[in-house]
């Protein structure tokens, strides 16, 4: 079971490894105040009200927690908007963080609710509001484990027998241990004897620490409570690495520990002493050795200082192999070693020291072979924040054979920070994706070896794009901001669909077999027409039937200037829909999505097509 010390020292580590935030705090509202001069933006984690035990004998533990995510906007209008943007995103990549982040512990966490405060402190903060529940399995809570207590194996002889010894009389005759009842309750010196009796069900982890390899400490759960093996790497609450050697029964406890998901101490400047044993053995030429180490060590400090300055930490981008898996290893701005693995063309976009960073298992027989990208764009560079940008197409050509495919670093409007696009190489079609540029100067393929087209659109793109979105059976609620960041919501019957333009990433619906569907093309947008004449896609729906699988097709046609789209609901049966626009620059499909194929089939004439009004239909695969 994971205690609450663990809980918000994770998210405290979340925090600390997050570019967004500042500060950090936790505890009851009124610790708040105290929290702030820490800097903004600002996480403070609230304990709630909580369920604590249920389930069958109490096996699950839940604690209700809410996270608010604060900052301090200027006055101006724009600067709210910002701000709350940022903050909600802060919430989401905290949650992502812990959800699926290096450090992983066995709970599960769920985001009930999300509720924006706007100006609710003396300071002014604004931000986000995030009921949480973390639920946990109770393992370790056993009378066993509350410590000083064991099952007694001979209650009845104790309270039985001190009656007749004298114990004042006969500390040292060797007449009295005779009698087998009378010695066991009477001397204190057997007293230590029965320390070892709960040592099975009271067992610790015996630890190392790493700064200094002094042994002797212990962990502050029991073996039961925390699940590690030896050479684990664990930190205290100070964040103190050690690792774990043994188990034992005593020991100096170090509190509650975090298990760290790595192994070994961390790589520490070792070879500096080398250099100083070597001018002791010469005896006679004292003068001459003295000043030949000197220059030894000078030197040898000069490389581990040099990933510490930020100027050798950049933002990188890899991509797995699509047919099995790789270990991605690097070192955090931070000097924080990580390695996990990634699969099944998983993207990671991450901050590293350079050329720390390295991919396992790169060059399979077929498929997307995995690789790395440095975008030789300095850790933590800062870009001027916009609510409208320039906007950029990239393209990858198509190519027979290995998966190549490109990504481009980029600022995006509504962020200062650095962002990314990949595009991936097909056999027959081009694909290409546009961007939304915040500052041009930031635009670079980095030491990416296939260097995709990215071209500029001579036009001004906005903050919102067109979304559709769609009530489960049971109804349920839509909120978004409009393309004015004017906040909207609006009650859905069952299975009811909206067609609208919102802030990107702004769209939510409740209930859970709602969905919501994204388009990259700006709102408002308006498309050329080609009268009778149309340009034919195919897209293919597999059909099969997996909850919140159901896609959408957006384009204009032919006759028309607006967007529209077409709903493909996964209903079990694989369909081909026949689309026909009049500006290829209005079809979007979302690619990824499960199930979901493309191509270009061609010019079509309105007499050509089956329907006669441009609407699409469909065939059975």
């Amino acid at each position: 079971m994971i205690n609450y010390q663990e809980i918000i020292n994770l998210f405290e580590l979340a925090v600390g490894e997050n570019q967004f935030y500042k500060g950090f705090g936790h505890g009851s509202i009124d610790n708040l105040d105290s929290v702030v001069n820490r800097g903004y933006p600002l996480l403070f984690v609230r304990p709630l009200s909580s369920p604590g035990l249920s389930g069958q004998d109490g096996r699950v533990r839940t604690l209700a927690f809410e996270l608010y995510s604060l900052d301090v906007p200027k006055l101006s209008d724009q600067d709210r908007r910002v701000s709350l943007s940022n903050t909600e995103q802060g919430i989401y990549d905290i949650y992502g963080y812990i959800l699926d982040g290096p450090v992983q512990y066995d709970f599960g966490i769920e985001v009930l609710g999300i509720v924006p405060t706007i100006e609710a402190f003396g300071d002014k903060a604004s931000g986000w509001v995030a009921t949480i529940n973390i639920e946990s399995t109770a393992s370790g809570i056993s009378y066993c484990n509350i410590p000083g207590n064991e099952w007694p194996t001979t209650p009845t002889p104790a309270p039985t027998n001190p009656p007749t010894p004298t114990p004042t009389a006969s500390p040292t005759p060797s007449p009295t241990p005779t009698a087998s009842p009378t010695p066991s309750p009477t001397p204190s010196g057997p007293t230590p004897t029965p320390s070892p009796t709960p040592d099975p069900s009271i067992v610790y982890y015996a630890l190392r620490r790493c700064s200094d390899s002094q042994e002797g400490f212990i962990s502050g759960q029991q073996t039961t409570a925390i699940s590690l093996s030896n050479n684990d790497r664990v930190q205290d609450s100070g964040f103190v690495n050690y690792v774990v050697i043994g188990q034992v029964t005593t020991g100096t406890s170090v509190g509650a520990v975090t298990d760290t998901g790595l192994q070994g101490c961390p790589a520490g400047p070792t070879p500096t002493p080398s250099p100083t044993p070597s001018p002791t053995p010469s005896p006679t030429p004292s003068p001459t050795p003295s000043p030949t180490p000197s220059p030894t060590p000078t030197p040898s400090p000069t490389p581990t200082p040099s990933p510490t300055p930020a100027p050798n930490s950049y933002y990188y981008w890899a991509v797995a192999n699509e047919l099995s898996t790789n270990t991605l290893s690097y070192t955090s701005p931070t000097n924080t070693p990580f390695s996990f693995a990634i699969s099944s063309s998983q993207e990671m976009f991450f901050a590293a020291k350079s050329g720390s960073v390295t991919l396992s298992n790169t060059n399979p027989l077929i498929g997307n072979k995995g690789r790395f990208v440095d975008s030789q764009v300095l850790y933590n560079t800062s870009y001027t924040n916009k609510e409208t940008g320039s906007s950029y197409t990239v393209t990858v050509p198509s190519q027979i054979g290995d998966w190549g495919g490109d990504v481009v670093f980029f600022n995006s409007i509504n962020s200062s920070q650095l962002s990314y696009v990949s595009v991936a190489q097909s056999d027959s079609i081009i694909n290409s994706s546009s961007i939304c540029v915040g500052n041009v100067t930031s635009i670079t393929t980095g030491s990416s070896s296939n260097k995709g087209t990215v071209t500029d659109n001579s036009s001004t793109c906005p903050t919102a794009f067109y979304y559709v979105g769609e009530a489960d059976g049971a109804g349920g609620t839509v909120t978004y901001l409009d393309e004015n960041y004017s906040a909207v919501t609006q009650s859905l019957s069952a299975e009811q669909r909206i067609f609208v333009g919102a802030i990107s990433g702004t769209m939510q619906i409740t209930g859970a077999g709602s969905q919501v569907f994204f388009s990259e093309i700006g709102f408002p947008s308006s498309f050329g027409t080609q009268g009778t004449v149309g340009t034919e896609y195919i897209v293919s729906q597999s059909g099969l039937v997996v909850p919140n699988s159901d896609d959408v097709v957006f384009y204009s046609k032919p006759d028309e200037t607006t967007l529209t789209y077409e709903f493909m609901p996964s209903d079990g049966t694989c369909k081909a829909y026949h689309i026909l626009t009049g500006d290829t620059g209005s079809f979007y499909v979302d690619n990824t999505a499960s199930g979901i194929s493309s191509f270009l089939s061609g010019s079509r004439t309105l007499t050509s097509w089956p329907n006669g009004d441009y609407d699409p239909y469909y065939s059975n695969c």
